[in-house]
Formats: C-alpha cells, sequence, structure tokens
C-alpha cells in the first residue's frame, strides 16, 4: 500500500472561517487522524486536484451544509460521486437542522449508503458526533492495517 498524505478528506461547501468544518477538522486531527479539508491545503485546489485527493486518501467525511443565499456551485455532489467511484470509506455527518438535500441518506440515482455511514451531529453535543465518526472510521471492514502501517 502506498503511503498516504491524509487519512480523511472533509468535503463542506464553506469549508472557510469558524464552523462545523473547523470543529470536525480539529476533533478529528485530535483523535489522531490527518484530515485534509477541501479546498484548503496544498494540493487542495479546485477540480481534478481535488478528485485525485479523494482517490488518493482513504476516508471520506461529507459534512451537511444550509444553502446561502448567494450559493455559488456546490463542489460536494461531484466529490462524493468521486469518492463512491474509487471506492473511499465515506461518512456523512449530517445535522438535521439544515435540510441539506446532499447529505440525505437515500438520494435517487445515487449508491445508498449503510445505515452505519449516516451520523446525525447535534451542535450541543459536537464532541460526541465527531467521536462517534472516527469510531466509524475506524472500525470500517475495509481500514485493515493502514493506521499501523504509518
Amino acid at each position: 500500500m502506498p503511503p498516504v498524505e491524509y487519512d480523511v478528506y472533509l468535503s463542506c461547501r464553506d469549508c472557510d472561517g469558524p464552523g462545523m468544518a473547523s470543529e470536525v477538522a480539529a476533533g478529528l486531527t485530535r483523535l489522531g487522524f490527518r484530515v485534509c479539508v477541501g479546498g484548503r491545503g496544498p494540493g487542495a485546489g479546485i477540480g481534478s486536484e481535488r478528485l485525485d485527493l479523494i482517490g488518493a486518501t482513504p476516508d471520506f467525511v461529507l459534512l451537511s451544509a444550509p444553502a446561502p443565499a448567494d450559493a455559488g456551485a456546490d463542489p460536494r455532489p461531484a466529490e462524493l460521486a468521486h469518492a463512491f467511484k474509487t471506492r473511499r470509506n465515506i461518512v456523512v455527518l449530517a445535522d438535521a437542522a439544515d435540510a441539506d438535500p446532499v447529505a440525505e441518506a437515500r438520494q435517487p440515482g445515487r449508491a445508498k449508503l449503510a445505515a452505519w455511514q449516516h451520523v446525525s451531529y447535534d451542535r450541543e453535543r459536537s464532541r460526541e458526533a465527531i467521536a462517534l465518526v472516527a469510531h466509524r472510521l475506524l472500525s470500517s471492514s475495509d481500514v485493515g492495517d493502514r493506521r499501523l502501517m504509518r
């Protein structure tokens, strides 16, 4: 297995500034994961650079987000489709308050996620949700020994 730079790719609508993406990235980092937040850092540019990074990162976490009034193009559907295509370990962290169609467990035209791949995010209990995401990433049947190998 070739070495990878990151363990987790966080796919989010608005990754800049404080918010859910920063909180989840900090929490997973605290738990020992090397996290790449979509659109930030080296090699996390746009288009094919992001898709290449997703293909090289074993775990993929999709974060729900409300659609802002000045919503531009949302990169998450393309990133999620690529994660399915490249057989990444996928977990969706969804805040029910967001009513985000991309984070819906069952979307037509998309492969179905297993129940364990969907984690509810409660802003009041965010540390618990992040710990549950970490547990599901580590306990996936396709993880194998990759964490030990690095």
